[in-house]
């Protein structure tokens, strides 16, 4: 296990370096962060306004209104949000992907390339981001059946979700370079990315572990002290901690988002033909996307 961490710290160190050289990559999340902000608050502007339907459907605004009284537009509203929430996540992951392929050799790129290329494939994009965010909303409704399930089968039922919900992220987690670098549709991407990791992937993506632990260190470690000394100290002081805390975990939350990408990257180049992208060694790639043992 500590072989399969020293490997994630080095491919994290990898992808760090890549992003120290092309560090225009980390513009992508915070593009993705704004433009998901904005896009939200457009959708849900009919709500947060007071333009419910009041007397004819029970209204939201009503003292005493339970979750069944919701009127069905709020909830399609609500969902969605989520849904353009999900295809903007993934437009800007393709940007940053086509933009982390080329930077992976050495090549300058820019922002407007990555999103030259993510808006030629904006029709598969949300094809995927429809696909994803059903799967997270099943997910998430299967969370809720699971938690109010009587104990034990509730612990089982949990443990049953987080399964399935790890096992998507893993069968999933090429799907952005695919899109971004094949230009297939959503569900032939999806085959595509569980193809390669199921032909390849044995105990898990040591990289992706490495890259969370990794952030967590350097960067949601100190942002999480900060706010916390900040609310003890109080005062002036204390909220300039916790304000700066809270700077250094948005700032860690751009660089993960970066890194992984640029990490998925490299990973699908060497599962789709043992390339290895500079500053990787095959070594490591092969302990990332460790072949299962024959039975």
């Amino acid at each position: 296990m500590f072989d399969r961490i020293r490997t994630g710290w080095r491919l994290a160190g990898a992808s760090w370096r890549v992003l120290k050289a092309d560090r225009s990559l980390a513009i992508f999340p915070v593009l993705s962060a704004i433009f998901a902000v904005l896009a939200i608050a457009l959708v849900l502007s009919p709500w947060w306004l007071g333009l419910d339907a009041g007397s004819a459907t029970g209204g939201v605004g009503t003292t005493g209104t339970t979750e069944e009284s919701t009127p069905v537009w709020v909830w399609a509203l609500l969902l969605a949000a989520g849904y353009v929430a999900t295809a903007i996540a993934i437009f800007f992951n393709v940007a940053l992907a086509s933009c982390a392929a080329r930077s992976l050799d050495g090549e300058d790129t820019k922002v407007r390339e990555g999103l030259a290329v993510a808006s030629a494939r904006l029709p598969k994009i949300l094809g995927w981001a429809l696909i994803a965010f059903f799967v997270g909303l099943v997910l998430r409704v299967l969370d809720e059946v699971a938690d109010e399930a009587p104990f034990p089968l509730s612990l089982v039922a949990n443990i049953g979700v987080a399964i399935l919900g790890m096992a998507w992220s893993a069968v999933t987690f090429l799907v952005v370079p695919v899109l971004a670098l094949e230009d297939v549709g959503p569900t032939e991407a999806f085959g595509r990315s569980k193809d390669m990791i199921v032909r390849r992937w044995g105990e898990g993506l040591a990289g992706n572990v490495g890259i969370g632990l990794a952030v967590f260190v350097f960067g949601g470690l100190p942002g999480i002290v900060l706010m916390g000394i900040g609310g003890a100290t109080g005062g002036a002081l204390g909220g300039a901690l916790a304000a700066l805390g809270m700077a250094v975990l948005v700032v860690a939350t751009i660089i993960g988002s970066t890194l992984n990408q640029v990490f998925a990257v490299a990973l699908y180049r060497y599962a789709n033909g043992n390339d290895v992208a500079p500053g990787f060694t095959s070594g490591d790639m092969q302990v990332a996307f460790r072949r299962r043992a024959r039975r």
